[in-house]
C-alpha cells in the first residue's frame, strides 16, 4: 500500500484542483492522503475551511501544522504503510497513472530502486520549460558530469520494462531531473529509507530548517550514501531510479509559496491571494479545462492558462 503526503500553504484553491486530480485520474490508488496545511492570514485560513467542508476524497487526514519540521518528519517516521509519495499543492495528476498500487509496489519490490518518478518518463525531455533546457532520458545528460566509481552504474542509461522505464540517477548529473531523486512532487519512496535519511540532517549546524532546505540535504549528500552503501555491500543499491513510460503529474509553476522563492508566473502569473479570492467566490480551477493544455507535456513543471468554474 502506498500513502501519499500533501504539502500546502495558502493554496486551498491549488490543493483543490489536485483533489479533484487524484479523483479523476488516481481514485483508489493512495491508502491515505495526508495533507499537513498551513495559513499565513485568516482569508488563506477560510479557504482550507471551505475546501475541508466539500469533502471531495473520504481518505484524506488533515493536519494542521504547527512545527513544520516535527510534522513533515513524523509523516515519515510513523506513515503506517511501507510506501510514501510526496506530493505539494501546485501538482495536477494530468493523467491516468497506468498501475494500480499493487503493481507500483512491486515494482518498488526492486532493491536497486531508490524512487518510482510520477512526474518523470520518456516524454518530459525538456528540463526547464521556462528556458527549454533540452535533457532527454535516451542520451547522457548534457551537463557536466562528475566522475563515479565505474562498478556502480548500472548496464543502461536506461531500461525499458512493461509499462516502466528504469535508469541509473548516479551516472547522470545532479542538475538533471533524471539525476535527482530528491523530490516532493510526486516521487514514491520507502518511508523508513526517507525518515532514515531524514533523521540524520535533522539536528546540528546544518540541521533542517526548511522545505527546500530538506530537499537540498538529501539531494547534496545522497549521492555520497548511495555510493558508500555500494562500496559497503558491493551491490548496486539504490542507483536506479523508475517511472512510467509517460508521466501522469505536473507542477504548476503558476506561482511560489516556498522559502527561499523559486522561478514561478514567468508566463501565466497569479497568485495565490487571487486564487484564494476566487475560490472563497466561488470560483474553482477547472480540470476539464485545462485537458486541451495536457496534450502535450514534455517537462516535470510547467505554467497553465488557468480556466475557471462556478462551484
Amino acid at each position: 500500500m502506498i500513502n501519499a503526503l500533501v504539502l500546502s500553504k495558502n493554496r486551498a484553491s491549488q490543493l483543490r484542483l489536485l483533489l479533484e486530480s487524484i479523483k479523476i485520474n488516481a481514485e483508489g490508488f493512495f491508502n491515505e492522503i495526508k495533507i499537513i496545511y498551513t495559513s499565513s492570514n485568516d482569508d488563506y485560513a477560510k479557504g482550507y475551511e471551505k475546501l475541508i467542508s466539500e469533502k471531495i476524497l473520504d481518505n484524506i487526514v488533515w493536519e494542521k501544522e504547527t512545527n513544520f519540521i516535527q510534522n513533515f518528519l513524523d509523516a515519515f517516521e510513523f506513515c503506517e504503510t511501507e510506501y510514501i509519495c510526496g506530493i505539494v499543492d501546485d501538482c495536477v495528476f494530468y493523467k491516468r497513472i497506468p498501475l494500480d498500487s499493487e503493481q507500483v509496489c512491486r515494482v518498488m519490490a526492486d532493491p536497486s530502486i531508490f524512487c518510482l518518478s510520477l512526474r518523470l518518463g520518456l516524454n518530459t525531455y525538456i528540463q526547464n520549460f521556462a528556458t527549454q533546457t533540452y535533457d532527454p532520458l535516451w542520451v547522457s545528460s548534457p551537463f557536466p558530469s562528475p566522475k563515479f566509481r565505474e562498478d556502480t552504474k548500472a548496464p543502461l542509461d536506461y531500461d525499458e520494462s512493461m509499462a516502466c522505464v528504469k535508469w541509473n540517477w548516479m551516472i547522470r548529473t545532479f542538475e538533471s531531473n533524471f539525476g535527482y531523486p530528491i523530490s516532493l512532487d510526486g516521487h514514491i519512496y520507502r518511508a523508513e529509507t526517507m525518515s532514515t535519511l531524514s533523521n540524520h540532517f535533522k539536528n546540528g549546524d546544518q540541521g533542517i530548517s526548511n522545505l527546500r532546505h530538506w530537499e537540498s540535504q538529501l539531494a547534496h549528500n545522497i549521492r555520497g550514501i548511495v555510493d558508500e552503501d555500494c562500496k559497503r555491500t558491493k551491490l548496486l543499491v539504490n542507483v536506479a531510479m523508475t517511472s512510467f513510460r509517460q508521466s501522469c503529474l505536473i507542477s504548476a509553476a503558476n506561482n511560489c509559496v516556498q522559502d527561499p522563492p523559486m522561478t514561478a508566473g514567468t508566463f501565466y502569473p497569479i497568485s495565490e491571494e487571487d486564487l484564494n479570492d476566487k475560490y472563497l467566490n466561488n470560483e474553482a480551477l477547472d480540470l476539464k479545462g485545462l485537458e486541451p493544455q495536457f496534450q502535450n507535456i514534455n517537462s516535470a513543471h510547467t505554467e497553465f492558462d488557468f480556466r475557471f468554474k462556478d462551484m
